[in-house]
């Protein structure tokens, strides 16, 4: 792999490599806090089958090179990079409650 890119818009990775070989094996691990959930992968455009294995940190994703030269891999997953957790959710809206419901029951 010669370069890799995030578009976070598309929730995509993208690979770029270069070979002489035809009938290449790779793969790729990616930590689910980078993108995660159902993931899909083409190469040049192209939708591809690829064995994706989820784990509780990464997913490895294996896939078969059919072709020689420039390549470009795409690896799509539905999440990315969340910017608050499940649990700090879960505290703002728990604040938030609290905040509106407390008021109602402090006697001064």
């Amino acid at each position: 792999m010669s370069n890799v890119t995030f578009n976070k818009i598309n929730k995509e990775l993208v690979f770029t490599s270069n070979s002489t070989h035809d009938e290449n094996i790779a793969e790729i691990e990616i930590p689910t806090n980078l993108i995660g959930g159902n993931l899909t992968v083409s190469q040049n455009g192209t939708p591809v089958s690829a064995i994706v294995v989820p784990g509780t940190d990464s997913s490895t994703i294996m896939l078969k090179f059919n072709q020689t030269g420039t390549v470009n891999t795409s690896v799509f997953g539905t999440t990315y990079l969340p910017e608050f957790s499940t649990v700090a959710s879960l505290v703002m809206v728990l604040s938030i409650t609290m905040v509106l419901v407390v008021p109602k029951f402090r006697k001064f």
